[in-house]
């Protein structure tokens, strides 16, 4: 029993350690194709090419900042719905409003498309 538990761990995490690489590498190859450079003013990476999941973390920390700034602090779930902001949101910063729901996670993320 305790051989059959050590095997099935094995080969449960060499799946895994797979599916992470293939699923690092699906990643990378599509943020690399949205040809996106980090802003100059990002906390980290600035100007590096968002091929990876360290310089889309960066991206993602300087739009969060961007749309707070432009919204005095406050997230899109915190303007009221008549709040103007909520469509300077919608403008200007695809990125920093829900862009996937339940339906669409079988096809994929979409989250950088507008």
């Amino acid at each position: 029993m305790r051989r059959a538990a050590y095997v099935f761990s094995v080969l449960v995490g060499v799946v895994l350690i797979i599916a992470g690489t293939v699923t690092w590498v699906v990643v990378s190859r599509t943020l690399a194709d949205q040809k996106i450079t980090v802003s100059d003013d990002a906390p980290c990476l600035a100007g590096d090419l968002v091929d990876g999941p360290f310089s889309a973390y960066c991206e993602a920390r300087i739009i969060d900042a961007h749309a707070l700034n432009a919204t005095g602090g406050l997230r899109y779930a915190e303007l009221d719905s008549d709040d103007p902001l909520r469509q300077v949101l919608h403008r200007t910063r695809p990125s920093s409003r829900p862009r996937c729901s339940p339906r669409s996670w079988p096809l994929g993320w979409r989250g950088w498309r507008s």
